[in-house]
């Protein structure tokens, strides 16, 4: 019997001969093996995995199956072990625990330290990991295994590998993508001892022969061999009228399954009136509750014990629960709607919620109103939906012919171009293979419409159904050296914004197709295939269109850019200059002021859910409701929509809004929105900080929609484009008159005390006051603007994502900050003149650290020994923790010569200025001299410039904010020096982007070279940037309405 092993050679089916083994070739009439591994997380990997047995079992009589789990046979197999299966004969079990999934405090929620801890105590150290896998071997050699297949256990790859068997790992996801999603929840010290493990988790999975890859799948770089399946799905067995009989079910009912995968909803009530009339609500369990956790079900509720899942599907209208494959896949099976509860930090949700969202099977409900018993407008709107699923469900069937194939003829039998099988990945960086995107943030596209720049005879500008009426400033009294980049207020500038910015003139393309969305023009549009998505949905009912509101209430556009940190980095929040550049990629928001709503009104379906939340919070009376969609928010795992009611933002009385923390808890309640305290927190700081008083805030409803093209957790400050976009709007809606700098300050003020996030104030400078090929000289103290310093003509700064996630909250950031102050606090006791600055980079000089203050700060100090010597660290955005502790000298010394490093930077930049003339672009006299003189500045300086971003990077290691990822992204830019001369990791360090500094002529092909070079170690293909673009205050504000001629 041929076969193909896992290392790529083929060879035979028998085992080759080893210690204790007599190496006899299997007799050809031996029932072939097929061992199947199966992970102890949930019943619902045993229940699919079983329906792959039944088919495998069926369609090859030879056959027989050992199943490997710590799952009990009757409870995931009963498929396989009832006497009149036909099976009992040809399956056996092993009981083993070799990983543990995801530990879950409950069905919505996973504990993700514990999670790792969990994992490390199986498989933690290299001496038990050897000893399981030669335990493996042994087993499979015992048993003449002729095929290893695992769903998704990493250490059955490894252990068939060792055994020279092939194996194909089963599923659509895999630990190493769920787990490492684990890593910024966990503490600083658990990161950095549980990304080993995870890294080694993926080179058990690089070991297996192939992946048999189910639909709703995530990113899964350790398989070089991929053969995708249809669903993997039970199907119903009994008509839908017999269940309900079973039940006790009137056959005219309404019914909805409440279903989360046999776990407890960690004290959620059953409410007597979540259901809409004439509903009934079926909840199933494995086994009947015990004594001590019976409970009575409120009226039209029926239990179903040990029932068969999908007849109750079947038997169903709509089901209500969680994401996950198991339910999923029935619900698209079945075409049933599916009303769900996000759970947190699960990262294979986000590619099976798209699944069924593209399928108009979903309806999202809010944790909160799940909770509240809030529940009739959900069911309700999946009730109307019509599911459309007309792909394959045959995958158990697919999947069972591949193994088959795979353990008699090998894996070229499975190729489809029977090519030679491609190297496994190279071992990656510990951590350089994590957190690749969600899904990649697509951009607006401009469809093919009419010239934007058409005028009609008022003057406006007319695009795609949107009419501009005005551009208008963000800002007033801008006292800084940029106050020349305020737009002017013509039709004629807004037609030149619209000609240099593709992304606004597509977003204006979407508004344009959002308000006309029942048009029978859209859905044969470009725009049609995202109609399906529920944010789309969403935003098409989002504005008031009616001519005799919309014409005095137009809708505000603005944009704001994010940046790319070429130095500085997180010097700022100890006074340092800094230089930042914005990048092309931005953040678009349009908002609208909007009347109350009523308690009464009738809502599109996917907004009902407010006025009930109206109705219940204030009675008989309107409601002021702030509502935000974003655009792309599956590009980070986050809800596409958020609401809240303004009394939810006041006090008990109404008097007065809450304090800054209570917002926060408000904001940031249910995790997969919390993303929305980035924008309604705009909302709460103008009117907490009197910009806007507490009439005008309930006196109407505010809409926002947002859309941004700025990848988060990259470092390029996708949250400073989004508070810059969004203040700037609302600014302009309730016509608010602020300088420049109280307008970044506001920004900061929500980043800081309504998101929590430690961060200086120079994303949010950059973002508003950019301009752009310049790059932004801000002196951080906190935010006086030096100017704008051009690009020099030839030389070019790019950006790439070395896909580790980058987070400001993170623990590595605060603690090094907190360390920074720390040092400060303990100068500022010698009362010198060096010292008493409240800006330490400002006055300290590199010299004067190492010569005065170096060796009197501590290497490192706990939280607690610190309060007690020397009191607060004064710093009003960290807490120190007595039990953590700190590195406090080299967080101290690092502004200090970052702050010079800066500086240098800056004047190398001004000599090319004055020996050549200004930046990019000029006349040809100009161009003339650059090229006589450019190359000899390009010998000299450029390698300067790059020794300090080098020095910089080096830096941010020596404090602990590098990664093995951005380290070698700066190495592979070193090797293609000249072409490139710097490179340096940006912003909050600890992964994120690396800015690369290098001849225009020649970097595109450098940094192509890096990309590709890093995508083949680590199978992460980064996102670069390149290019530049204005910042806020310059594009100001466009004020827009429907064109209705």
């Amino acid at each position: 019997m041929a076969s193909h092993g896992a290392d790529g050679s083929s060879g035979s089916g028998s085992v080759a001969p080893q210690d204790g083994d007599d190496g006899d070739d299997k007799s050809s009439s031996a029932p072939l093996c097929l061992a199947f591994y199966v992970t102890g997380h949930g019943l619902g990997h045993a229940t699919r995995v079983s329906s792959i047995l039944r088919e495998f079992l069926t369609a090859f009589a030879n056959s027989r199956a050992v199943i490997v789990t710590a799952i009990a046979p009757q409870n995931g197999f009963a498929d396989l072990i009832q006497p009149s299966s036909g099976f009992l004969e040809r399956v056996s079990f092993r009981r083993a625990v070799l990983d543990v999934g995801a530990v879950q405090a409950d069905a919505l929620s996973v504990d993700a330290s514990a999670s790792l801890e969990a994992y490390a105590s199986i498989v933690g150290s290299a001496e038990t990991k050897a000893s399981i896998i030669a335990e493996e071997v042994s087993f499979l050699k015992r048993n003449a295994v002729d095929v290893v297949a695992t769903d998704v256990v990493p250490v059955a790859c490894a252990a068939a590998r060792a055994a020279g068997i092939p194996c194909a790992a089963v599923s659509n996801f895999t630990w190493d993508y769920i787990y490492a999603a684990f890593l910024p929840q966990t503490t600083s010290e658990q990161t950095r001892r549980h990304r080993a493990l995870i890294a080694d988790m993926h080179q058990d999975y690089v070991k297996a022969t192939c992946l048999i890859r189910m639909p709703g799948h995530c990113p899964m770089p350790a398989f070089r061999h991929i053969v995708d399946v249809p669903l993997v799905v039970r199907h119903k067995r009994t008509k839908r009228e017999v269940t309900r009989q079973k039940l006790g079910i009137p056959l005219d009912a309404t019914v909805v399954l409440y279903q989360f995968g046999g776990q407890n909803t960690n004290g959620f009530q059953l409410k007597d009136d979540a259901l809409p009339d004439n509903w009934w609500a079926i909840m199933a369990a494995p086994t009947h509750p015990k004594d001590g956790e019976r409970s009575e079900l409120p009226p039209r509720w029926v239990l179903a014990i040990d029932a068969y899942i999908p007849d109750i599907v079947e038997a169903s209208d709509v089901l209500l629960g969680k994401v996950g494959y198991g339910t999923v896949s029935e619900c698209l099976a079945h075409r049933r709607p599916l009303v769900f509860v996000r759970r947190s930090a699960f990262g294979e949700e986000p590619f099976l919620r798209r699944l069924i969202e593209t399928h108009a099977c979903a309806v999202e409900m809010p944790r909160r109103d799940f909770a509240d018993g809030r529940w009739r407008t959900y069911l309700a709107a999946a009730a109307r939906l019509v599911p459309h699923y007309g792909k394959p469900t045959n995958g158990a069937l697919v999947a069972a012919k591949v193994l088959y194939k795979l353990a008699t003829e090998g894996l070229h039998s499975i190729d489809g171009d029977e090519s030679e099988p491609l190297p496994a990945a190279e071992a990656p960086p510990d951590d350089a293979f994590i957190m690749p995107d969600w899904f990649p943030a697509p951009r607006l596209e401009r469809t093919n419409t009419p010239p934007f720049d058409v005028m009609n005879p008022e003057g406006d500008v007319l695009h795609n159904g949107m009419r501009i009426l005005s551009r208008k400033q963000v800002v007033s009294g801008v006292n800084d050296p940029l106050s020349s980049s305020e737009p002017r207020e013509s039709p004629r500038t807004s037609r030149a914004l619209l000609a240099e910015l593709d992304d606004t003139a597509a977003f204006l393309d979407a508004l344009g197709h959002l308000t006309s969305a029942t048009s029978s023009s859209v859905s044969e549009s470009p725009w049609s295939a995202r109609q399906s998505l529920p944010e789309w949905r969403a935003a098409s009912h989002f504005f008031v269109t009616d001519p005799s509101y919309v014409d005095s209430h137009p809708i505000s556009v603005t944009r704001a850019p994010g940046r790319l940190d070429v130095m500085g980095g997180i010097a700022d929040y100890s006074g340092s200059h800094v230089l930042e550049m914005p990048i092309a990629e931005a953040c678009h928001v349009a908002a609208q002021l909007q009347p109350l709503v009523q308690p009464s009104e009738e809502q599109p379906w996917l907004w009902r859910h407010v006025a009930d939340r109206v109705a219940s919070d204030a009675g008989s009376n309107a409601g002021a409701v702030i509502r935000v969609v974003s655009f792309h928010a599956d590009a980070s795992d986050r809800a596409p929509t958020f609401d809240v009611t303004t009394k939810q933002l006041l006090v008990a009385d109404g008097s007065a809004l809450v304090d800054y923390d209570e917002a926060m808890d408000v904001l940031k309640a249910d995790h997969a929105r919390s993303w929305a305290a980035y924008v309604v927190g705009c909302v709460y700081a103008l009117a907490k900080e009197g910009h806007v008083s507490l009439e005008q805030l309930l006196g109407n409803s505010i809409a926002i929609l947002v859309s941004s093209e700025v990848p988060e957790g990259k470092g390029v400050s996708s949250s400073a484009a989004i508070e810059v976009a969004t203040m700037a709007s609302l600014c302009s809606l309730y016509n608010v008159k602020m300088d420049g700098r109280t307008f970044v300050r506001l920004c900061q003020r929500v980043e800081n005390r309504v998101c929590g996030a430690p961060c200086g104030i120079m994303d949010q400078c950059a973002s508003a006051m950019g301009r752009k090929d310049e790059l932004l000289y801000l002196r951080c103290t906190p935010d006086d603007v030096l100017g704008s310093v051009p690009i020099p003509h030839g030389c070019v700064f790019w950006g790439i994502d070395s896909g580790i996630r980058h987070s400001v909250g993170g623990s590595d950031y605060g603690s090094v900050r907190c360390g920074a102050f720390m040092g400060k606090r303990i100068i500022m006791g010698d009362q010198s003149d060096d010292a008493t600055s409240s800006h330490l980079a400002q006055k300290v000089a590199p010299s004067s650290f190492r010569a005065r203050y170096e060796q009197s700060i501590p290497v490192s100090m706990t939280g607690e020994d610190f309060s007690r010597q020397y009191g607060d660290h004064g710093d009003d955005v960290t807490r120190l923790d007595p039990g953590t502790t700190y590195s406090v000298r080299a967080p101290t010394e690092h502004p200090v010569s970052e702050n010079f490093r800066v500086r240098m930077f800056v004047q190398l930049l001004l000599s090319h200025k004055r020996e050549h003339g200004s930046g990019n672009g000029g006349g040809r006299w100009q161009q003339l001299l650059l090229q006589a003189g450019g190359a000899r500045w390009w010998d000299e300086t450029a390698p300067l410039l790059g020794e300090l971003m080098l020095q910089s990077h080096a830096s941010y290691g020596g404090v602990g904010l590098g990664s093995e990822g951005t380290d070698r992204l700066v190495e592979l830019a070193q090797k293609q020096s000249p072409s490139l001369r710097g490179a340096k990791i940006t912003g909050g360090g600890s992964g994120g982007t690396v800015v690369v500094f290098g001849d225009a002529s020649r970097a595109d092909a450098a940094v192509a070279a890096v990309a590709a070079r890093y995508e083949a170690e680590t199978g992460y293909s980064p996102k670069l940037f390149r290019g530049s673009s204005m910042g806020a205050f310059a594009f100001g504000v466009l004020h827009v309405t429907l064109d209705r001629k």
